[in-house]
């Protein structure tokens, strides 16, 4: 590995770090029998780009998990989201029934999550000064929830570097994609109308406010007026410029594959194109999850950790470690 120092980190205390530049910069090269890149899905692939690889399949298949929150308001409740998790379930089909028949049955699960002040007012919709200042108001009685949409491969969307070597994210909602993510806003509306919330919205700028009309007593079966409100947000669908998606998850840009036309890295995690060069983070995923990758991404740091092991012939040591004991000897 080639670089240049150009900065040293100097201190005197633990909590106090001040960079020193280097006058001039200092050309260095570390030399190692492997080398990992765990810096996730976005940058991974930027690092491989700029390092001079050329395997077809760099950066592309990104995944991302788009959703749209949908929040409920519940003026008798005091919901302190930013407290954390409302809960620790995924709700997932027949829970949520009568889906609209254009959608397909319901694919994507639905979650809580938490929620600060910062974030509440970005999904806040915005008409006017006084209706978004009333609605921000209103953060300890909101709730909000979003539903995973597990996008489908797409070599199209990708992870490409600018001149300067920055990443840059090309990603496009697919038609397919859109459907996924239209019933999830279908299925939270539904549960949010069942758990008593007096008005249900999106955070996207196009979609009225659904209301629940003081009629409404049985919350278990969806009322025709909820119905016709759903049928019309599914005819409207998702229009450039006017949803706000959001993604927490990246996954997939440097996919692994027993094909090495296929992937970009082997199913030991190292790379086709450079011996002893490993990628370990979300960016190895074969194929968008569809659920939080936090436990995948461990899973997959794990098995690639043991290959890299087994290459340097250190592989006592490595089971030693995942016991959780201690290599150090006193």
């Amino acid at each position: 590995v080639e670089g240049t120092l150009t900065h040293l980190t100097s201190s005197h205390a633990a909590d106090q770090l001040s960079p020193v530049s280097l006058s001039p910069p200092v050309r260095i090269t570390v030399h190692a029998p492997v080398v990992v890149s765990s810096a996730g899905a976005l940058q991974s692939p930027a690092l491989l780009l700029r390092s001079g690889l050329t395997h077809r399949k760099i950066g592309k298949h990104l995944a991302l998990h788009p959703v749209i929150p949908v929040i409920g308001l519940y003026p008798s409740h005091t919901t302190d989201m930013y407290r954390g998790v409302g809960m620790g379930v995924v709700v997932y089909p027949p829970s949520v029934s009568s889906i609209p028949s254009t959608l397909p049955e319901l694919e994507s699960p639905v979650e809580t999550i938490p929620c600060h002040a910062g974030q509440w007012a970005a999904v806040c919709p915005y008409s006017n000064p006084l209706a978004f200042r009333i609605l921000l108001l209103q953060f300890q009685h909101a709730f909000q929830t979003v539903s995973i949409s597990r996008d489908r491969s797409c070599e199209s969307n990708c992870v490409s570097i600018d001149r300067d070597g920055d990443y840059v994210v090309n990603y496009e909602v697919t038609a397919k994609d859109a459907k996924l993510i239209l019933q999830g806003i279908c299925a939270q509306m539904k549960l949010h109308v069942a758990a008593g919330a007096v008005s249900v919205y999106c955070a996207n700028e196009s979609y009225p406010w659904y209301v629940t009309s003081q009629t409404e007593d049985d919350h278990t079966t969806p009322s025709p007026a909820l119905e016709r409100y759903l049928s019309a947000l599914v005819r409207t669908g998702l229009q450039k410029g006017k949803n706000c998606i959001y993604s927490a998850h990246q996954m997939g840009s440097c996919r692994m594959s027993a094909d090495p036309k296929q992937g970009v890295v082997q199913p030991s995690g190292e790379t086709w194109e450079v011996d002893g060069l490993y990628v370990a983070d979300s960016s190895v995923f074969p194929s968008s999850l569809g659920i939080n990758p936090m436990l995948t991404v461990a899973a997959f740091g794990d098995m690639i950790a043991k290959n890299i092991a087994i290459r340097l012939g250190k592989q006592k040591e490595w089971e030693k470690l995942s016991k959780g004991e201690s290599l150090v000897t006193w």
